[in-house]
């Protein structure tokens, strides 16, 4: 086993899982501590930075969207994994608008899966920081090429964005809000032949319906 130095709490009122999820999580080399609530999982940020915290939706007095938003204010660099209950889609798509990285289905959790989960929380994190970084103009060395001097994930996509630069053609981009979407088009269209044109921005969810 290797040791990893990422740190993770886990938020879980049910001892049996708490434990198992700890014990996963140590195999794969992660620095875990535990709590069981919202109090004792703020109380420990206190004290610790971690790097993920992985959380039941359903936590005495409080659910796990509650603990999100508030140690999101604490920690915005923190990634988070919401556990929910088999079935409940909704909780599902709600963590992840209300700030969680990453959700998944309590009752299927397995080592790898586990494992996985948090490894894409943290990319996804990452890239939010990456992208976070280009947009409040850290341009310096050349803007976004300074940034891909360090990531070998950036290098990989500001190759491709070389590559559609020199097309004529639609390019659709796909990704979660606040991964940088707007940034990569920009990006594209400097590097493309025609960025002698304006660039425009449309914000389509404030488009009214034609319908």
């Amino acid at each position: 086993m290797q040791m990893n130095s990422q740190s993770i709490l886990v938020v879980e009122d049910d001892a049996g899982y708490r434990e198992l999820l700890e014990l996963s999580l140590r195999e794969e080399g992660y620095q875990v501590s535990t709590v069981a609530n919202h109090s004792e999982a703020l109380h420990a940020f206190n004290d610790a930075h971690y790097d993920v915290v992985i959380c039941d939706f359903r936590l005495p007095g409080q659910n796990g969207l509650d603990l999100i938003k508030d140690l999101k204010e604490r920690a915005p660099r923190t990634a988070f994994i919401l556990l929910t209950a088999l079935g409940m889609a909704g909780q599902a798509k709600q963590a992840i608008s209300q700030g969680a990285d990453y959700y998944l289905v309590k009752g299927a959790v397995e080592p790898d899966t586990l494992a996985l989960a948090v490894r894409k929380a943290l990319e996804q994190k990452r890239l939010q920081e990456e992208n976070e970084r280009l947009r409040t103009g850290q341009r310096h060395e050349g803007g976004m090429e300074a940034s891909v001097k360090q990531s070998p994930t950036m290098q990989a996509i500001w190759d491709q964005i070389a590559k559609v630069g020199s097309f004529r053609s639609p390019v659709l981009i796909t990704g979660e809000s606040g991964t940088g979407k707007e940034q990569i088009a920009r990006s594209i269209h400097d590097q493309s032949p025609y960025n002698d044109s304006t660039f425009t921005t449309i914000n389509i969810g404030s488009t009214p319906s034609t319908s």
